[in-house]
């Protein structure tokens, strides 16, 4: 191979501008709600599932004491209990990984741009980076969660930020409001029957 012979590049190379700030003016506000919700409820999902898996444990325990129940029954009864707690924990995993989404993005984008500094100029100006824009509420989260599906219409140059928004579509999916609601007033209930228990046990 001559010294003049062209180096074999990935996408930056044929980086087209306005596809790749096509695909970020459709994915970005998707990005800045997810981050936004994730900021404000990972602690309080995190705490809840703690607080789940400690009421299973009780309640299991002080049922099996209280019936004289076998330690197979126990560890059954315990593993049912346990599941709201377990799913809150998985989902303040998702959460907390989330967090920075925008920021990640941005990042991307700008490593697509690669040598092209006009890009890296022309997307520093159009997108700073603006705290109050990811206040974005949960109705706007799963109204722009499409954006991504339809990012992947605007070709090669928009495959990496889909892959980088990819791991928080799931949070666009109903399902995981339904799973999450659901987990944590099955985890209330739950810390709810615990303390009654508690109070037996003193009484």
């Amino acid at each position: 191979m001559s010294a003049d012979a062209p180096i074999a590049a990935g996408p930056s190379v044929d980086l087209d501008p306005d596809r790749l700030d096509a695909a970020i003016q459709k994915v970005l506000p998707f990005a800045s709600a997810v981050d936004a919700f994730a900021r404000r409820s990972v602690g309080t999902v995190r705490t809840l599932a703690m607080l789940g898996l400690l009421s299973a444990g009780w309640t299991a325990y002080a049922c099996a004491d209280t019936f004289g129940w076998s330690l197979t029954t126990a560890l059954i009864v315990l593993a049912l209990l346990a599941i709201p707690g377990a799913l809150l924990w998985k989902m303040q995993r998702t959460l907390q990984a989330t967090i920075g989404l925008p920021q990640r993005i941005r990042d991307t984008a700008l490593g697509m741009a690669g040598k092209a500094a006009e890009y890296r100029e022309r997307f520093a100006k159009r997108h700073p980076h603006d705290p109050a824009a990811e206040q974005s509420g949960l109705r706007r989260l799963w109204r722009t969660g499409k954006a991504v599906l339809e990012v992947k219409a605007l070709g090669a140059e928009a495959q990496q930020i889909v892959s980088a928004s990819a791991g928080a579509m799931v949070m666009a999916n109903p399902v995981f409001l339904i799973l999450l609601v659901g987990s944590m007033a099955s985890v209330c209930a739950l810390a709810g029957v615990a303390g009654i228990i508690a109070l037996a046990y003193l009484v």
